[in-house]
């Protein structure tokens, strides 16, 4: 049996003339909420996805059929599209040609957001905003450690100031587990307490891919953090309910890293141009005062009062000389003095006393005997004489009316 062979171009082409043949699909009205939405700059085309609880369809309005919306389609808007449905032969997929829209109302997730918004508000939680520091010591980044937005932070930190410290504290930022751990990184990090600012953020996607910035545990971590918070969520056209408890919010975070790091080029600058402006009002100052201090010498009142002093400074160099002149003599008489207290003081030492061939008895342990009471026979005793002392033991003990 010979092989049928067809390349792709022609399944593909098959398929779609097939597409457009059913009547049915060529003029349907289908529903669903709106995801993914673009607008095309350059051709002024729009694409977006529509999605139930089940299934999903990729969508497309062309230029001249958007021109007929009578309002902005956006992410969450749950609508009735009238449609062709087709397929693309280059890619392979059938999607929905959209010729008109009727806004059905808002979509499950945006009416979430809108209640969880109002709710928090109405608390005030988006009131009370923390000042983001001019010149921080040190930086948190809460993002994902392999995506695109930590490369844009870390590459606009480099650029404008390499010396402050970074703290990365990695988290998932979309799915079910990054609730959860945005929680629990922007508490690690208020624990730490080593960084003056973070961000929190990510790079653009679907209102599901950024969902987990309207949690609201994760809204109520940001507001109850110590440490200053800037979000930096999606792109500048996305909004999450942690750009309204956030301190800040940033439309990247390339522009949230451009916040917070200030320009090294420019501090240099700035300190420049102070030194400049400090050293002309210093010299300006120098040179006024320099003018008044040589007006009021050459002033005749100063030149009085010039002599005055001088009169002044020898009077009390002649004061000076008497002092020292009366301290000389107070030190000399009382230098004598103490030579003429010293000399009695020897006069009367037991030492002049022994050396006159007198001697000093006491026990052994050194108490002084002026008595024969003071001993019995056989008590050790030592004699101290001029050049020593002599060991001896009491034999007899007689006694005398005047001790000899």
């Amino acid at each position: 049996m010979q092989r049928k062979v067809v390349s792709i171009s022609r399944l593909n082409n098959y398929v779609s003339q097939l597409f457009e043949e059913d009547y049915i699909l060529s003029n349907v009205w289908i529903c669903g909420e709106v995801s993914n939405c673009k607008y095309q700059t350059s051709s002024g085309h729009i694409y977006f996805t529509l999605k139930d609880a089940d299934a999903s369809i990729d969508a497309v309005m062309f230029k001249h059929d958007a021109k007929r919306l009578t309002f902005e389609l956006k992410e969450g808007f749950s609508i009735f599209a009238r449609c062709r449905v087709g397929l693309y032969p280059q890619a392979g997929k059938y999607q929905a040609y959209v010729f008109e829209v009727e806004r059905q109302g808002l979509g499950a997730l945006h009416e979430e957001f809108e209640q969880l918004k109002q709710r928090l508000c109405s608390e005030g939680l988006f009131e009370h905003k923390r000042a983001i520091p001019k010149y921080p010591k040190s930086v948190g980044l809460i993002t994902s450690r392999t995506g695109a937005a930590l490369a844009d932070m870390l590459q606009v930190a480099m650029r404008r100031n390499s010396s402050i410290p970074i703290f990365i504290y990695p988290s998932a930022v979309q799915g079910e587990l990054a609730c959860g751990e945005l929680v629990a990184q922007i508490e690690r990090a208020n624990s730490d307490n080593i960084v003056d600012v973070l961000i929190v953020g990510r790079g653009g996607g679907s209102i599901e891919d950024l969902w987990a910035f309207n949690e609201e545990a994760v809204a109520r971590a940001i507001a109850g953090s110590a440490i200053p918070i800037i979000s930096a969520v999606g792109h500048e056209v996305d909004t999450t309910i942690a750009d309204f408890v956030s301190d800040k919010r940033a439309a990247t975070p390339s522009v949230a890293a451009e916040l917070v790091f200030p320009s090294l080029d420019i501090l240099v600058g700035k300190v420049e141009h102070y030194k400049k402006e400090l050293s002309s009002i210093v010299m300006s100052q120098l040179v006024v005062k320099q003018g008044m201090l040589e007006r009021l010498i050459s002033s005749p009142s100063y030149k009085t009062k010039s002599r005055y002093f001088e009169h002044q400074l020898l009077r009390v160099d002649g004061l000076v000389e008497q002092l020292d002149s009366g301290v000389n003599k107070c030190v000399k008489d009382k230098n004598a003095e103490f030579n003429s207290i010293i000399q009695q003081l020897e006069k009367l030492s037991p030492y002049r006393t022994l050396a006159r061939g007198y001697s000093c008895i006491t026990t052994a342990d050194k108490k002084l005997i002026s008595s024969i009471n003071d001993v019995e026979i056989g008590n050790d005793i030592i004699i101290a004489v001029a050049d020593g002392e002599i060991g001896v033991v009491v034999k007899n003990i007689e006694g005398g009316s005047d001790g000899f």
